[in-house]
């Protein structure tokens, strides 16, 4: 009974310090992120897309010089081709920056994509791969995504969402309502892994988004949204008085964004009624 005991007493032990090497946890206040988009429909199956936007934080800090009322900026231009109804590739140059900061900080960072459309049942169920390379300073994060922790120039996103139209007009491309969720991992590719790398974790980062547009018509769309991004990083392990380890030297960081997107579409000599709206998400 007293063996029974004992080995009970330290699977419970065991049990507590494995809870104890836990990953912590970090909440950043709310962030803001306002958009602006303008999209041009080239022909049925060719169009570009422009937009400023980024991110605003909600919490002050020392040295603050924001660019357009935004800490983050990001100013982006796109090219978009579909190829097939359900298939499309795409070309993007996105300008990042950190005004905001005491050491101004910026990158340019071009793009390509592979984006797959198709009905699922009564919905629209969507993917987009992107791979972004940054060129600027080494040190510099212009992935979209607040990171402590820029482990590669090459950074690969997927994301997955699903999309339903609601038709309040009798007309096609008319008042519609179109709710949408999205889950967005992305990575920063790293290939081989030098001797002083820092270790870095699987995923990188993480973007879960729920929106609905309100298609004012076939040429502007408002879409206010809400979501949560996260980031995934190694941070020293720590430990008590004792030199036992408190936590597993991992740190999941999450930031709540309420966003805003404003779109125009300039359809030139598209017609309306055959123009296939964008996704609301470039």
């Amino acid at each position: 009974m007293m063996q029974k005991t004992a080995m009970l007493a330290l699977l419970l032990a065991g049990a507590g310090q494995v809870a104890a090497q836990g990953t912590e946890k970090l909440r950043r206040p709310v962030a803001l992120a306002p958009e602006l988009q303008a999209a041009v429909a080239l022909s049925a199956d060719n169009y570009a897309y422009f937009s400023v936007g980024g991110r605003r934080e909600t919490e002050g800090f020392a040295g603050r010089n924001p660019a357009l009322g935004l800490d983050y900026l990001n100013l982006t231009a796109g090219y978009e081709h579909r190829w097939q109804p359900q298939w499309s590739w795409g070309a993007t140059l996105r300008y990042a920056s950190e005004p905001a900061t005491f050491v101004r900080r910026s990158a340019v960072v071009p793009g390509l994509l592979l984006r797959h459309r198709a009905a699922l049942g009564r919905v629209q169920f969507g993917q987009r791969l992107g791979v972004e390379y940054a060129l600027g300073e080494a040190a510099y994060n212009a992935a979209p995504f607040p990171t402590t922790l820029v482990a590669s120039r090459t950074l690969v996103r997927l994301r997955l969402d699903v999309e339903k139209t609601i038709q309040l007009g009798s007309r096609p491309g008319s008042f519609a309502l179109r709710p949408r969720v999205s889950f967005e991992p992305a990575v920063f590719l790293r290939l081989q892994k030098a001797d002083l790398d820092p270790d870095k974790r699987t995923i990188d980062f993480t973007s879960l988004r729920g929106e609905i547009g309100v298609q004012a018509g076939p040429q502007l769309t408002l879409t206010p949204w809400v979501g949560v991004q996260a980031n995934y990083s190694r941070i020293l392990i720590q430990t008590d008085k004792n030199g036992v380890p408190t936590s597993n030297g991992k740190l999941n960081t999450t930031t709540p964004v309420l966003g805003l997107d404003l779109r125009y579409t300039y359809l030139a000599h598209q017609p309306a009624a055959d123009w296939q709206q964008l996704p609301t998400q470039n």
